[in-house]
């Protein structure tokens, strides 16, 4: 396969468009799902299908947190799972009683998404129920897919017991009939399963099959008959990173797409899904990638981006060679005041109709006002930009837009800083991961945010180098801050970077019995450095973006003296980064 090149072409649509042009489909005092025990406002994972009949349809998950699993039961007596729930209580998960876990709804609009039904419950299987989509198929029938997940019993496997679970309805959706699962997958994105012109169903999803494998792949079921049964027809493996979050679409020219999270891998399949080309990395570091070809011929890549969060769109006029963005590494703004995790359905008239959630419903107060946007956008045929169109109900739409721009200019309305620090002050005074600290240890004073330097270590000479040692001349790296994603920096969120700053120890520091220096949370693989000596390199383990640690620094720290602090960090998934905030505490 020829290699893949992005262009930097076009600008963004203005940004104050998306906040007159959306449309809140489900939030706070809007189209609320009925109350049930356990559900504390969490709407999200959302998908979109327009079905031949011009209905269309928005199904999505609810709960009290970004995953929402049962609280009841025999699972929480086991060891394994009470730390696996205290890790998510400590990252803001409530405490609530959900004897059923998550579930998911359904509702309709037949007048193109100017008015909606209430939501009805179609799925509550007792576990947590995420990520459903509907497919109506040639036959008039509708095969639903979604992720069954809960807490693992006795030999099952952890951290999470996963299915991928998927049923039909003869009726339109009125009735569904048996739950059957995929064998041995555990994740997909929120879009529909497609049938491709031969009327084979393709279900795309996401597994570790080989034990041996480091990495997850990517899996395609098949089915001959309608969806009522699957079978695996092939993988796409990477030697050197995962593959999550797989979309696949079929190409006008017959072949298959498949693009994936984190590194935007493109595959390509000339027979239906059974042989692959080897993956090959778009260079667009993105989470939740859907991917769609519309009438025009312009294949688009809606995704987020760890770059500026919310939802983005990459286009390309050649069938995936070469890929058209605004900016290095970035796909034009639909709306980067949100969350993301998106849904796009390609409209009749050539336009794309978008869902998509609010946060990541990752905070107890973002449940509480979590919200579903719906979105309008038109693709130039030229594939260099895109229009967002007013959604049906939107401001906009019903002619009040000037008018709420107005208000929103008046109160600092809907605008949200990309870049919005995760690590909120009022967080560290009260129950949060700092506060197992406080009855032995006294606050003495934060490593300021600002004046941290940061650069990436492509080739990992950063020690053979010194760039971790005092007078080490960093004049020419990237600023940043506390709480800012390097991939905010537009260079590839995965490898080595380096953080450094100077630092002088407070005076009120003498005479202390023990002083240590508590991370929040760094993510990624790392070590920490004083005046150049490697005081303590923390093992990478999944659980370190969110696990808080401390390095004792008594005899190497001076007060009132200037000292260097280095930080090394090396990154396989995702965003990385110093994300929370470092104090100085001394024992009391």
């Amino acid at each position: 396969m020829i290699g893949i090149k992005l262009n930097v072409i076009g600008k963004d649509p203005p940004a104050e468009r998306k906040y007159v042009c959306r449309r809140m489909l489900v939030g706070p005092w809007r189209n609320q799902p009925d109350q049930y025990e356990g559900y504390n406002g969490q709407v999200g994972w959302a998908s979109i299908a327009v079905l031949k009949s011009g209905r269309w349809v928005v199904t999505f998950n609810s709960g009290y947190w970004h995953a929402s699993l049962p609280t009841a039961g025999k699972a929480l007596k086991e060891e394994r799972n009470k730390k696996y729930m205290e890790d998510y209580w400590a990252m803001g998960c409530p405490q609530v009683s959900a004897p059923r876990g998550g579930r998911c709804h359904l509702m309709v609009s037949d007048d193109a998404g100017l008015t909606w039904s209430r939501p009805t419950t179609y799925i509550d299987t007792g576990n947590t129920n995420l990520h459903p989509s509907i497919l109506e198929m040639e036959n008039g029938n509708l095969l639903c897919s979604f992720c069954d997940e809960r807490l693992p019993i006795g030999d099952e496997p952890g951290p999470l017991y996963h299915r991928i679970a998927y049923m039909r309805s003869e009726d339109q959706g009125d009735t569904w009939g048996e739950i059957n699962f995929l064998p041995d997958t555990t994740s997909m994105g929120n879009e529909p399963a497609i049938q491709i012109a031969d009327g084979t169903v393709l279900r795309i999803s996401s597994e570790r099959f080989d034990s041996e494998m480091q990495y997850d792949s990517v899996v395609i079921f098949a089915s001959g008959d309608n969806g009522r049964t699957f079978d695996l027809r092939s993988t796409i493996k990477a030697t050197d990173h995962h593959m999550h979050e797989p979309s696949l679409v079929e190409m006008t020219d017959g072949r298959l797409a498949i693009v994936t999270r984190p590194d935007g891998d493109i595959s390509f399949s000339d027979d239906k899904g059974m042989t692959w080309t080897k993956p090959v990395s778009t260079g667009i570091h993105m989470y939740d990638p859907h991917i769609v070809q519309l009438p025009n011929g312009v294949l688009a890549i809606f995704h987020g981006s760890y770059f500026k969060s919310g939802v983005h769109v990459y286009l390309s006029k050649d069938n995936g060679q070469n890929w058209n963005g605004p900016g290095e590494g970035i796909g034009y703004e639909v709306d980067s005041s949100a969350y993301g995790y998106c849904c796009p359905v390609v409209l009749n008239d050539g336009t794309v109709y978008i869902v998509y959630q609010h946060t990541g419903g990752h905070k107890t107060y973002h449940a509480r006002t979590q919200a579903l946007w719906g979105i309008h956008v038109r693709v130039f045929d030229s594939a260099d930009g895109i229009e967002i169109l007013p959604a049906s109900g939107s401001p906009e739409d019903l002619g009040c837009g000037e008018a709420f721009m107005k208000m929103a200019a008046d109160h600092d309305f809907g605008r949200v800083d990309p870049k919005t620090r995760v690590d909120e002050p009022e967080e560290e005074r009260g129950d949060n991961i700092f506060n197992r600290l406080w009855n032995d240890y006294d606050f003495i004073e934060d490593v300021p945010r600002q004046g941290w330097k940061i650069k990436k270590d492509s080739e990992d000479i950063g020690d053979q180098q010194g760039w971790a040692r005092p007078g080490f001349d960093d004049s020419a790296w990237f600023d940043i801050e506390i709480g800012d994603w390097w991939g905010n920096f537009d260079f590839h969120a995965t490898g080595v970077v380096w953080y450094r700053r100077e630092w002088t120890v407070p005076k009120k520091a003498s005479g202390q019995k023990k002083l240590l220096l508590a991370f929040g949370a760094v993510d990624g693989e790392n070590s920490i450095y004083i005046n150049g000596k490697n005081l303590t390199p923390v093992p990478n383990r999944p659980e370190n973006w969110q696990t808080p640690f401390e390095i004792n620094v008594t005899d190497i720290l001076v007060p009132d003296k200037t000292h260097t602090i280095a930080i090394k960090i090396k990154n396989d998934l995702g965003p990385s980064g110093v994300w929370k905030s470092i104090k100085l505490i001394a024992l009391n």
